[in-house]
């Protein structure tokens, strides 16, 4: 079972602009050619504006994969797409491969431009 709180406007706009702020960072870091940080930022855009969202709904998490959890019930719900579920499974899992794999190397960010459309 999730907790529910009463939903905070003020923690929706916070988690909302630092959704703004990490793909601003994204575009920064793909035009330099940061790939592996790009995609960081770019899963990180994500991940605040479902905070945002789940916060509105009053639900809180504390881990990524719980995010996920979330957010795959108000897919399920009919309170969003599947198609942002997939793209935030997908970033997460990238993520994770540029924050922890060494030798993994990335020739471009594609989830960098999926997450403009995320938080749009």
């Amino acid at each position: 079972m999730f907790k529910k709180r009463v939903w905070s406007l003020d923690e929706a706009d916070f988690c909302l602009d630092e959704a703004e702020k990490r793909i601003e960072a994204s575009k920064v870091l793909l035009d330099k050619g940061y790939y592996k940080d790009a995609i960081s930022r770019a899963y990180y855009s994500m991940y605040y504006a479902s905070k945002a969202l789940l916060s509105i709904k009053g639900i809180q998490t504390k881990t990524h994969g719980g995010l996920i959890s979330k957010i795959g019930g108000l897919i399920i719900e009919g309170v969003i797409e599947v198609e942002y579920g997939k793209v935030l499974a997908k970033a997460k899992d990238m993520r994770g491969i540029a924050d922890y794999g060494m030798y993994k190397e990335f020739s471009w960010c594609p989830i960098s431009i999926k997450s403009k459309f995320f938080i749009n």
